[in-house]
């Protein structure tokens, strides 16, 4: 069994990118297995994708909307017998730009079942829009509802993987609020990646400075490899409810350039 597969899902919307953040994927990962994944992709512009809308049967996680349902094109990798096996995996989603290895951005929570840049306890945040999403989840699920935000970057142990891939259950809800609350309820508790949210988020706009050691997302333009971007974020902006309860070290999780750019 492998130490780690990083699962880096992209589609055909905006190949260069997908493209060379895959290649700095694998540069910062030179012994650990990254494996490009997709679902109906027109034409495979990354050698040795693995295209799960090909596999003879769906194994049990049927795909209507690959956007809201992304999840499943993980599961269905994972219980396809003839994929690699590890201890750790990382749904890496192709607007995700790398600037250190996994292992030192997951650090806090390398032995942890699961991990997330934030968890949404959804019976403390019912209104979460998620919730709202497809059909209503069955009565024995419901005290157990959580959220993973984004699932772009979400990492797992192979027994957590294992048991949610395995469950084939909320199959209508939106991805974020399945893992999460299938995580939870068979046992695994989600960790907030501490200072995570800072970079790792779903608004483009947030974040400007890429210069730090760091993974960000949703990152959709070319960057350049050593140009460090100004001007610097100099403070937290507020998008999450947690950002304002456990705000992360500034040693850990800052970006911020000193007037020489350095």
């Amino acid at each position: 069994m492998d130490e780690l597969i990083i699962l880096f899902l992209y589609h055909g919307g905006n190949l260069p990118v997908a493209v060379d953040h895959y290649h700095r994927l694998r540069t910062l990962h030179p012994r650990d297995l990254v494996v490009p994944i997709a679902f109906q992709l027109a034409s495979q512009v990354i050698p040795g994708t693995a295209d799960v809308a090909h596999d003879s049967h769906d194994y049990g996680w049927p795909l209507a909307d690959a956007y809201a349902q992304a999840d499943k094109v993980f599961y269905r990798w994972f219980l396809n017998p003839r994929n690699p096996k590890a201890r750790r995996y990382i749904f890496f989603e192709y607007d995700i730009l790398p600037k250190c290895p996994a292992q030192e951005f997951y650090r806090e929570v390398w032995d942890a079942d699961v991990a997330a840049s934030d968890v949404v306890d959804m019976i403390a945040e019912p209104d979460w829009w998620p919730s709202r999403w497809g059909p209503p989840i069955e009565s024995d699920l419901l005290p157990y509802q959580t959220g993973l935000r984004p699932l772009a970057g979400a990492f797992w142990s192979h027994a957590a993987f294992e048991r949610v891939a395995s469950s084939r259950r909320m199959q209508g809800a939106w991805c974020e609020h399945r893992a999460g609350t299938l995580a939870k309820f068979f046992g695994f508790r989600p960790m907030r990646i501490p200072g995570a949210i800072r970079t790792i988020h779903w608004p483009p706009t947030v974040l400007r400075d890429f210069s730090g050691r760091e993974w960000f997302h949703p990152v959709k333009t070319m960057q350049p490899r050593t140009q460090r971007i100004r001007p610097s974020m100099r403070g937290v902006t507020s998008i999450s409810p947690w950002s304002a309860r456990t705000p992360p070290a500034p040693s850990d999780r800052q970006t911020i350039s000193s007037p020489d750019g350095t």
